[in-house]
């Protein structure tokens, strides 16, 4: 699978990305270091802990990646479940990380299909 074809199935705009990196290269670096980024387990802690703040912070730092790397559904459930624990930890933060989690689990998935 290109890098092309990953943004394809992911539902994303590779060329609105590139139209902002102008480097594919860099691209596909970036999302290729992104498997190895650790927020998301600290995501996961955070919600195993019921720890507001840990939660709020993963899932804004997850957000952040997302949209910088072009990653629109990612970036969504991420900004959803960041503001659902801005201040509090709603009885739907569950419901809110599964979304998250179904995210990356696909963006994951595509990664290990990369060329």
């Amino acid at each position: 699978m290109t890098i092309e074809e990953l943004y394809k199935a992911s539902g994303d705009d590779y060329n609105e990305l590139l139209g902002r990196l102008f480097n594919a290269k860099l691209i596909e670096k970036l999302v290729k270091k992104y498997r190895d980024d650790q927020n998301y387990k600290q995501l996961c802690d955070g919600v195993a802990q019921k720890d507001r703040e840990k939660v709020f912070t993963a899932a804004h730092t997850i957000k952040g990646l997302a949209l910088n790397l072009g990653f629109g559904r990612l970036a969504q459930t991420a900004t959803e479940l960041t503001e659902a624990t801005r201040n509090s930890y709603p009885d739907n933060v569950p419901e809110l990380f599964a979304a998250v989690q179904k995210e990356q689990d696909n963006i994951l998935a595509l990664i290990d299909k990369l060329d």
